[in-house]
């Protein structure tokens, strides 16, 4: 299960059942969804959503949008096609271009999530820098 979407996301809204045990199970005569596959392709939509939305906000979001859920979803499909061959058609490769397209708007501000909350401080994080001494420096000019 996901971070921004689960199995419920997806069955029926986006593929029906017996379609996702299909793409998901690599054993054959098998009828059950393979549901470490099924959380692997979510993971790595997730990890595809956040790639665009980490540009513009902070994450992990503290909840999924609507917007956020169906594009996870949509990405969660077209990556579950992707694992068997011949199995994208015009529609889906077309749908997936519309998402990233839409990602790109969200990662560049022309589209937004709506109003998210401000990231809360963490106490345990502290901005720490580190230098050299400088090489050339007006104590050190007179020598050269």
């Amino acid at each position: 299960m996901g971070t921004y979407v689960s199995q419920s996301d997806i069955t029926p809204g986006f593929v029906e059942q017996q379609h996702l045990v299909q793409l998901t199970q690599d054993t054959p005569g098998s009828d059950e969804v393979d549901t470490d596959v099924l959380d692997a392709v979510i993971a790595a939509a997730e990890a595809e959503v956040d790639g665009y939305l980490g540009v513009r906000y902070a994450l992990p979001l503290p909840s999924a949008p609507p917007l956020v859920k169906s594009l996870a979803a949509r990405l969660t499909v077209y990556r579950l096609h992707r694992r068997r061959p011949g199995t994208i058609g015009e529609d889906l490769q077309k749908d997936y271009d519309r998402v990233v397209k839409l990602l790109d708007r969200l990662a560049d501000g022309t589209v937004t999530l709506g109003p998210q909350p401000e990231p809360t401080e963490n106490p345990e994080r502290v901005i720490q820098s580190t230098s050299t001494e400088p090489v050339f420096g007006r104590a050190n000019l007179e020598d050269f």
